[in-house]
């Protein structure tokens, strides 16, 4: 079958509890009844809230992030897809990278690039389960990468800022 994601076109073969997407091979397992529901893809989790409707374009929430979803032949099921991958480096790749702590919407940015921060300055504030989250310099030095903009909403891991 073929699934869009946010414009983004997926081949996808489902094969047991193995989903295969664009050639590439997830492991997918579900847990929970009803709309929420956690999957599991390569074990990494993500909340879903699957939509009552199933056919036609779909509005899917993966880990407080809405996508939109059209599935095109085969079984009108959201629920195997996998996780659109951000436009952003991993974490874990980008040096002085600070990654959101959890899934949220961005409120505020208190610094832009270019500016001289020191261990324990405000960079931004963040809601994540209706509380406001303050996010704070782990080190001393310069903001070289603002990667997101007040109303953006970020998942876990999430590239927020860069401090060099």
């Amino acid at each position: 079958m073929r699934i869009i994601v946010d414009g983004e076109p997926f081949e996808v073969v489902v094969q047991g509890e193995e989903v295969v997407v664009n050639g590439t091979p997830y492991r997918v397992r579900i847990e929970g009844r009803g709309p929420l529901k956690t999957i599991y893809v390569n074990e990494k989790p993500f909340r879903v809230e699957e939509p009552e409707e199933t056919t036609g374009d779909l509005q899917v929430l993966v880990d407080a992030k809405y996508h939109a979803v059209r599935v095109e032949g085969g079984r009108p099921r959201p629920v195997a897809v996998a996780p659109k991958r951000t436009q952003t480096a991993p974490v874990a790749t980008v040096p002085g990278g600070i990654p959101a702590a959890m899934a949220g919407r961005i409120i505020s940015i208190a610094v832009q690039e270019g500016q001289t921060v020191s261990e324990g300055d405000l960079l931004l504030v963040f809601e994540a389960m209706k509380m406001e989250n303050e996010v704070r310099s782990p080190r001393a030095g310069t903001v070289t990468r603002v990667a997101v903009r007040p109303g953006d909403r970020v998942n876990t891991g999430d590239l927020l800022l860069v401090v060099e």
